[in-house]
């Protein structure tokens, strides 16, 4: 019992909430999943959705889930690759009720 509490206490850190994550086998799928919604800045943070190059930081909603090593697998599997390079990515803003990064 004990070892399942600290599981679930890793997995709450680790990734967010515990709802239940869709089977996610596509990169498709896994972009589309990720929200990007928001009421105001608040509900915003820079964390990394990544992409076939690596890690890929963007503004999404603080509860998005995000699974980099789901991404590199799933590059693997398909021999896949991305454009490299990313904006520096300094805040959070919502705009027009979605979360979009900007720099100070």
């Amino acid at each position: 019992m004990l070892r399942t509490l600290l599981l679930l206490a890793v997995m709450l850190v680790a990734g967010g909430s515990l709802a239940a994550r869709p089977e996610i086998k596509t990169l498709e799928q896994y972009g589309k999943q990720i929200d990007y919604s928001c009421k105001q800045a608040s509900d915003c943070v820079i964390k990394n959705v990544a992409n076939c190059c690596g890690a890929f930081p963007e503004c999404v909603n603080k509860e998005a889930y995000t699974d980099p090593e789901l991404v590199q697998r799933l590059c693997k599997e398909i021999g896949g690759f991305s454009v490299c390079g990313f904006a520096d990515i300094s805040r959070c803003e919502c705009q027009n009720e979605r979360c979009v990064g900007s720099q100070k």
